[in-house]
């Protein structure tokens, strides 16, 4: 007696042909034909064959699937045996669209988790199948990009800062900043520039956003009429000019002084943001004509002098 994987017995998988028993050794998937050959003692020649199906081989699943926040998929199972036929149950049904014993399915999961199928062949095989779905927690909608500064001179720099944080990012162009690839460089640029930063999840990097801010580039003037003094003001209380100050953008160092009709220093400060009322000693001098002299050292080390009239009105 013979057992083969042949119709021709060109291959013995019987130990000797003495042993009605065999191993058999599936070479194909699924469907697996073995043939018998047995000679009498009278040298009668019988021949038989037996098929041997495979249980739970045949069955195949998608991939497992990177999605980005609120995007969907399909999901689907497949029998890779000819004319087959599945009957599944996939689980969990909550994020699926439509029913769930359907060969394909669409998901739309808030989170990343695994999709169960349980199917079961016209032969009555069955088998579990799984698909783990990764979903970005990246959330174009909550991206933004700002600057703490729009405008600035070369002296000065913009701190640029993109949300949310922690993920990847990249800037264009990468002239003027300090790092291209994290979410808050310093830009320098010297000449006005439009920054667009893309935010993008490493895991899925197709999951991305993108944002712009444009940082203006100003030459510095330090020099009248970008540094000066009102030529009159009315401290009256009114909350409008009330105080005497000297106004201009960028400016490091400052002197300003008030002298009286007769060169007496009355007034002097280093703050920019302090004022004169228009008293002295406790008094109101109104209506009179003061002279003023100022020193102005601008942040990139230019400086600035002058000196006029002030008319201190009631």
């Amino acid at each position: 007696m013979l057992w083969s994987s042949t119709d021709a017995f060109t291959d013995q998988l019987n130990a000797s042909t003495s042993d009605s028993n065999a191993i058999a050794t599936y070479e194909t998937l699924f469907e697996n034909t073995y043939c018998f050959r047995s000679i009498s003692s009278r040298g009668c020649v019988g021949i038989d064959s037996t098929k041997l199906f495979v249980n739970d081989f045949g069955i195949e699943v998608s991939d497992s699937a990177n999605l980005c926040l609120n995007d969907t998929t399909l999901l689907t199972a497949i029998s890779l045996i000819p004319n087959d036929t599945l009957d599944v149950i996939w689980t969990p049904f909550e994020d699926m669209y439509g029913p769930n014993d359907t060969t394909t399915i669409k998901v739309n999961p808030a989170e990343s988790r695994s999709y169960e199928v349980d199917v079961k062949t016209s032969r009555n095989c069955v088998a579990k199948r799984s698909v783990y779905v990764f979903v970005s927690d990246l959330d174009t909608q909550l991206a933004t990009l700002t600057g703490s500064r729009d405008t600035i001179v070369t002296e000065l720099f913009s701190q640029l800062n993109a949300e949310p944080q922690g993920y990847a990012y990249k800037w264009l162009p990468t002239a003027g900043l300090s790092n291209p690839t994290t979410s808050n460089p310093i830009a320098r640029p010297d000449t006005t520039t439009v920054y667009t930063v893309e935010v993008f999840d490493p895991e899925v990097p197709n999951c991305k956003v993108e944002r712009t801010f444009k940082v203006i580039v100003e030459e510095l003037f330090c020099e009248h009429p970008y540094v000066y003094i009102p030529n009159t003001f009315t401290p009256n209380g009114d909350g409008q000019n009330d105080e005497l100050k000297v106004y201009g953008r960028y400016i490091e160092e400052l002197n300003l002084q008030v002298f009286n009709r007769w060169g007496e220093l009355i007034f002097e400060t280093q703050d920019q943001n302090e004022g004169w009322d228009g008293s002295y000693e406790g008094e109101q001098n109104w209506p009179e004509v003061f002279v003023y002299q100022i020193y102005v050292k601008c942040i990139d080390g230019q400086e600035f002098k002058t000196k006029g009239d002030i008319t201190l009105v009631k």
